[in-house]
């Protein structure tokens, strides 16, 4: 990266730190970089402007800050690059995505890369739980409508006791139920976690997507 590029990019992060809101987030995100309380749209304003220009190699300098790498991440979303070379750069992220506000607010960006789908597909294999989750976000976002009961099957088959990966299934379960959710109350006891199975219901009633007589019907299929 030109040095003037990482100058710019540490400037607008310590010049934008907010003490208070870095301690607020510091109880919701649990991770090894620093995190200064930056507010998101700050963030994605300023990497949509990065990403106006190619830059080099965002990746060069000392990474250490939570917001930093989320800049990365929103600036690979919004570069103009070819999708082949996007998922190369995602290879690079994806050892920096080690809590789950990273890996939500960077892959529901992710769009137009359907023709990279089966990248998306293998991170549901990796052993790492947040490779796993990046996998899991993207598919529910940008392919669970479009090829539902597939997607489905696929996360049926992830199996990991990681917190951060049931919970990224109950929430792509739950985003099912606002798709098809007379599938879904039979798919619903195919769901033998128990976790994950009450999880995705609460997540379902909590949905204003979901009509109120599936949330009736589904209490009953909680796992005490």
């Amino acid at each position: 990266m030109e040095r003037k590029i990482l100058e710019e990019i540490t400037e607008f992060l310590l010049k934008n730190a907010n003490i208070n809101k870095a301690e607020f987030d510091k109880k919701l995100i649990d991770t090894k970089y620093q995190i200064l309380g930056i507010k998101n749209q700050l963030l994605e304003n300023f990497a949509k402007n990065l990403a106006k220009n190619e830059i080099d190699d965002i990746f060069d300098g000392d990474i250490v800050y939570h917001e930093q790498i989320l800049i990365i991440g929103y600036y690979i979303a919004y570069s103009k690059f070819e999708n082949s070379r996007k998922i190369e750069m995602l290879k690079r992220f994806l050892p920096f995505i080690d809590n789950w506000a990273t890996c939500d607010c960077v892959v529901t960006r992710l769009k137009k890369l359907e023709s990279e789908r089966e990248f998306f597909i293998n991170l549901l294999k990796n052993e790492k739980p947040f490779y796993k989750r990046v996998g899991i976000i993207w598919l529910m976002r940008f392919n669970l409508k479009q090829n539902f009961s597939d997607t489905l099957e696929m996360f049926k088959g992830v199996k990991d006791d990681n917190y951060y990966v049931k919970m990224a299934l109950a929430w792509a379960y739950a985003e099912a139920f606002t798709i098809n959710s007379e599938f879904m109350v039979d798919f619903l006891l195919q769901i033998d976690d128990k976790f994950t199975r009450n999880q995705t219901i609460s997540k379902a009633r909590q949905s204003f997507r979901v009509p109120s007589e599936i949330k009736d019907k589904i209490v009953k299929f909680r796992i005490k």
